[in-house]
């Protein structure tokens, strides 16, 4: 199968390469140019010719409309497609219709190098005049408002040229020519006034050319005298060195003197390469029809022809040799199912035989397997007695000591086997919450640095603080959030913190537990000596200690600690504000708790 599916591909494989030959070689668009010198040199290669023609004619926003863009959107389309073109038409777009329309033609043909493509709009066209100076032209799409009634509203529909800069940059195919039947300022383009050149290697050179059918400011009539002309010239009348090609700056030139003629002086053709030293060497090709070029053209085609049934007979042989093989592993598959076939009968012949010998034999093969079962199983009981009796005899043989005489002593009492003592397990937390009150009975000191006073305050602090809370715990560790307060003495306060312990067990000890821990709380303190007041801060605090387990859960704890407290602010009477008290102070605290 896997043969079968592998010429398969390749049939498919062999289609796909060759089938697109087919449709490239007879589709619109796709036909070779050869261009020649008049030595009869190639010094060109069209391989696609790509034409994008819009027109614009109904508008509705403030715009005349132009009934007759419809007749030049056909009249144009007909000649470039006799001369080659594969043509694309759209029709009244807006400015997002119109976008796309240039991105998608530029994506699908201007990736190829050796290709032509041409531009032409038929609508209107408008100049502004810019705040900085200078004119920019722009493209005006249906749904565009007039700009002397909403100029913003144009900004915001109509296509710069700049933007049609970016699109004539983006191209990767080498000749571009873009044709406006419309008047506006060429800001792009370089304006050309030189006598076009023939046709020489130069023309293989990339190029961007532009011709515009009037400058700013002027009036495009609706019945195009710019069309017409461009059609006379495509058919021949453009070839004004008579050499079979109409060049772009051909094209140019003719229309320049044409129109200005025909439109008695009121429409002035530009035409130019963009202004960029790598697009302006080259020049757009037209291969005129004419006697010498009809034959050209013929054999061309008839060169793709012989080509294409080349290609034709070596796609009917690879299908035919295709076709032999796939029929050849159908019959291997043929061959093969047979084999698997007669093995299968030969084994089934085997396993009767056997069945058939075992019967002669007076016992099935289930009886054999029960039997030899049971004969393990007697095997293994037998193995279990004999070893029994021999700890027997040597549980005797231990009973049994040599006296002093050199004869055996029996003693009078069997000898009591001994039983280790297990040691009774301890019992371990796993995690859980806590609950636990602390005081502090021993006494402790505080001293607090008060900022902008010529003296610091002491403070003894005895057994006056209270602390109760709660608290999550681990194995090794727990987490404890209380409050405590402090009253009496020099200095009163209260707080609530939060101190995060860590529990070290030592090996020695299973009731005695060492504390080592820190934390952080926030005291809210009163002054009560000659500077009263209040006052909020952060603190932090070191403590050491030991847990006694009383059971399993309790535990008295006694705790050394050392804390200092920054407090931000301290309103003191008579002396106002107090930009900054430190508090340090030290005590020892006895805990009583409980863990779950």
């Amino acid at each position: 199968m896997k043969i079968i599916k592998n010429y398969f591909a390749t049939y498919f494989l062999i289609l796909i390469l060759l089938l697109p030959s087919f449709s490239v070689a007879a589709g619109r668009g796709l036909k070779r140019v050869k261009i020649r010198d008049k030595k009869g040199k190639q010094v060109a290669l069209f391989k696609e010719s790509h034409a994008l023609v819009i027109g614009i004619g109904d508008y509705t926003n403030g715009w005349p409309k132009l009934p007759g863009v419809a007749g030049d959107v056909k009249a144009v389309s007909e000649v470039l497609e006799e001369l080659g073109f594969n043509v694309e038409i759209v029709k009244d777009p807006n400015r997002r219709e119109l976008t796309r329309a240039f991105e998608d033609f530029i994506n699908k043909y201007g990736n190829t190098i050796d290709a032509r493509l041409l531009f032409y709009f038929a609508g209107h066209g408008h100049t502004l005049e810019l705040s900085y100076g200078g004119e920019m032209g722009y493209i005006v799409p249906v749904d565009a408002p007039n700009p002397n009634k909403n100029r913003r509203g144009f900004l915001s529909k109509a296509i710069d040229m700049q933007m049609i800069e970016v699109y004539a940059k983006r191209i990767q195919s080498k000749h571009a020519l873009f044709l406006f039947d419309s008047c506006f300022s060429g800001s792009i383009f370089s304006m050309t006034r030189a006598i076009p050149e023939n046709i020489s290697y130069k023309t293989a050179k990339p190029v961007r050319q532009f011709i515009t059918s009037g400058s700013a400011n002027e009036q495009v009539p609706d019945e195009s005298v710019f069309r017409r002309q461009f059609v006379e010239a495509l058919k021949g009348a453009g070839d004004v060195n008579k050499d079979g090609y109409v060049t772009g700056g051909e094209l140019g030139e003719f229309l320049q003197g044409k129109v200005v003629n025909y439109s008695r002086g009121t429409q002035h053709p530009q035409y130019g390469k963009i202004r960029d030293p790598n697009l302006d060497k080259g020049d757009f090709v037209f291969l005129i029809k004419n006697k010498e070029n009809d034959a050209a053209m013929a054999a061309v085609k008839a060169e793709e022809d012989e080509h294409k049934l080349i290609r034709g007979e070596k796609l009917r042989l690879e299908k035919k040799e295709l076709k032999h093989l796939i029929e050849q592993e159908k019959i291997e598959a043929e061959r093969r199912k047979i084999r698997e076939e007669k093995l299968k009968i030969e084994r089934e012949e085997l396993e009767s035989l056997r069945r058939k010998k075992a019967q002669k034999m007076g016992v099935t093969d289930k009886e054999n397997v029960e039997k030899e079962i049971v004969e393990k199983k007697k095997i293994e009981e037998k193995k279990v007695e004999v070893q029994k009796e021999i700890e027997e005899v040597k549980d005797v043989k231990d009973e049994i000591r040599p006296s002093r005489l050199g004869q055996a002593s029996i003693p009078t009492k069997p000898r009591k086997k001994t039983v280790p003592i297990q040691k009774k397990a301890k019992t371990e937390l796993g995690s859980g919450p806590g609950i636990y009150l602390g005081f502090r009975p021993i006494g402790g000191a505080e001293k607090a640095y008060l900022d902008d006073l010529s003296e610091d305050v002491d403070a003894q602090s005895p057994g006056t603080m209270l602390t109760f809370g709660g608290s999550w715990h681990g194995k090794y560790s727990e987490f404890r959030l209380f409050f405590d307060v402090n009253a009496g003495n020099d200095i009163s306060y209260s707080s609530l913190g939060m101190d995060l312990l860590l529990y070290f067990t030592p090996k020695k000890s299973d009731s005695f537990t060492l504390v080592i821990g820190g934390g952080a709380f926030i005291p809210s303190l009163e002054v009560n000596t000659d500077y009263s007041g209040s006052t909020s801060g952060f603190g932090g605090k070191m403590m050491t200690g030991i847990q006694y387990f009383i059971g399993s859960n309790a535990f008295l704890e006694l705790q050394a600690e050392v804390r200092s407290t920054s407090l931000s602010k301290l309103e003191i009477d008579g002396l106002g504000e107090v930009a900054e008290v430190t508090l340090i102070g030290a005590g020892i605290n006895f805990n009583l708790g409980v863990k779950f």
